[in-house]
């Protein structure tokens, strides 16, 4: 199973995006509906909703005491620092990912001014608040642009035993419904891609325990994706470009049905 690309150098954010939305259309042609999931234009299929696992922060999850949605600080760009008055920064390789939401309801229009919770482990596999309850780092509630973009920066994920590397999310319809911890529109999660994977656990420091996490993880055989199509696998992982000169880039287009 071909999981994601790895791409160098960059042709622009309006190609990037132009690409995800001829990705999904030619996915969808020819294939139909995906278990009621391809809505409207055949360019347009909304992610699966996905389980937000045990470490979501939100109230959701036993051990935890900290909704993080309602933590001052929550709201931002940059996610590899700790909020709400806590001190520690999440180490790694340093990626910055642009997650277009759009509307599978209105031909992949973009959801300006909607707010995703971003959140996933760091270099080593652990997450904060609940491993790690010193700091609260690598979560973080973005705003989408007039393009519906949401753009983050954050460290390229660590691996944990017993799951494929993957970012968790949520989508709401403002920021201002995100930190009051509402109900969100969809939760889900982002499948990173096998050869990049591969490349940061092998040659980067910090990543030791990922490296060794990662071996013999397969997407098809994760707890989460395994019950996915390959199209929803593939519109589910990111984009990530590796470049000397721009750094490590991701894209990603998210579809919601609202």
């Amino acid at each position: 199973m071909q999981q994601g690309h790895l791409q160098e150098g960059a042709e622009g954010l309006a190609a990037d995006l132009r690409h995800l939305a001829t990705r999904r259309g030619v996915l969808a042609l020819g294939l139909g509906a995906i278990g009621g999931r391809v809505l409207g234009d055949t360019a347009c299929l909304a992610n699966p909703p996905e389980m937000a696992g045990p470490f979501p922060a939100d109230g959701s999850a036993a051990g935890g005491g900290t909704n993080a949605l309602t933590v001052d600080g929550i709201r931002r760009s940059d996610i590899r620092g700790s909020f709400g008055g806590m001190s520690g920064t999440a180490a790694g390789l340093q990626v910055v990912i642009d997650m277009q939401l759009v509307d599978v309801d209105q031909a992949c229009a973009p959801l300006a001014g909607y707010a995703v919770y971003l959140w996933h482990c760091d270099a080593a596999g652990l997450y904060s608040i609940y491993e790690l309850p010193e700091v609260h780092y690598l979560r973080g509630v973005v705003v989408a642009d007039a393009q519906g973009v949401a753009r983050v920066t954050t460290i390229f994920p660590g691996c944990y035993a017993g799951r494929w590397p993957h970012l968790h999310f949520e989508v709401f319809k403002s920021p201002e419904v995100a930190v009051a911890g509402e109900a969100a529109l969809l939760t889900s999660q982002l499948v990173l891609p096998q050869g990049v994977c591969a490349s940061v656990y092998g040659s980067t420091a910090g990543y030791e325990a990922s490296r060794q996490n990662f071996v013999g993880q397969t997407v098809d055989g994760d707890l989460v994706f395994a019950d996915n199509t390959l199209q929803e696998i593939e519109a589910m992982t990111l984009i990530v470009k590796r470049d000397p000169m721009a750094g490590t880039t991701a894209q990603v287009m998210i579809g919601v049905a609202r």
